[in-house]
């Protein structure tokens, strides 16, 4: 490995060591490591953030109450892991690095005062950003999103994170793949609510494809078949699927 690419390895290592309490004192890494000719404080920034909330603490997440007052942030996802009882996950896009910080220098404290641990994983946007969302597809206000009274789990809505780990040499072609899925997606699945990629800007084979449809029924028609997952298997791509509900959302997706 190259001298440099080894400093620059070991440079992002150590600001993710550091943690998000700290990260207000370090350059971007989106910017510094990743990006020529780096923006800076000012670059749109994008950023997932794992919580370890213990189950007395959940009630106490302030994580919502936070985003609504917080300036430059452009859209934001709070969402629970459903394999366990522990896991919260914050997605968030922002104006700006330093809009981001901000705001977390505020909400580090509560974190810290709680014993909540969290990882922090900025990304890189991927595929046509402008057709992600439902309510951006049609250009009109969000759709509504009042709660179902059937308890049948096929009319529920249905979300999932994959992660998608990618030998750096198909790169290209995967994210090709994920674009004719995506416009499929667009034009045939009335269901889907938001269909989105984006890369780990630290881990350079890693992807999180985050998606969500009414209800069951419309996710199990994506999957069968599903192009995407053909495409994994063909070329031995390692894919791991993670079900999760949306708590509160900036677009009004509240489940």
């Amino acid at each position: 490995m190259a001298p440099t690419r080894r400093l620059l390895l070991a440079a992002a290592a150590a600001v993710l060591l550091l943690g998000v309490a700290n990260a207000a004192r370090c350059p971007s890494i989106k910017d510094q490591l990743f990006r020529r000719g780096g923006g800076g404080k000012d670059t749109p920034t994008i950023m997932a953030i794992k919580y370890e909330v213990p189950p007395s603490l959940h009630d106490k997440l302030t994580y919502e109450k936070d985003l609504r007052k917080a300036g430059g942030i452009t859209f934001y996802q709070l969402t629970k892991l459903m394999t366990d009882n522990v896991y919260f996950v914050g997605y968030t896009e922002w104006e700006s690095w330093g809009d981001m910080m901000d705001h977390l220098d505020d909400f580090t404290s509560f974190l810290n005062d709680h014993d909540i641990t969290r990882e922090a994983f900025p990304l890189e946007a991927m595929g046509d950003i402008k057709r992600e969302y439902r309510t951006d597809r049609q250009g009109t206000a969000p759709v509504d999103r009042r709660r179902r009274t059937t308890d049948d789990p096929r009319d529920m809505p249905a979300h999932v994170l994959i992660k998608f780990d990618v030998p750096p040499h198909l790169h290209e072609d995967f994210v090709d793949e994920f674009m004719k899925v995506q416009e499929d997606v667009v034009t045939e699945e009335k269901e889907n609510r938001f269909y989105t990629l984006r890369q780990y800007t630290t881990m350079k084979h890693r992807y999180v494809l985050r998606a969500g449809w009414d209800t069951l029924d419309g996710y199990l028609d994506h999957m069968h078949p599903c192009p995407l997952a053909d495409f994994c298997m063909k070329h031995d791509i390692q894919f791991f699927i993670e079900p999760f509900r949306v708590l509160a959302c900036s677009c009004g997706e509240e489940m």
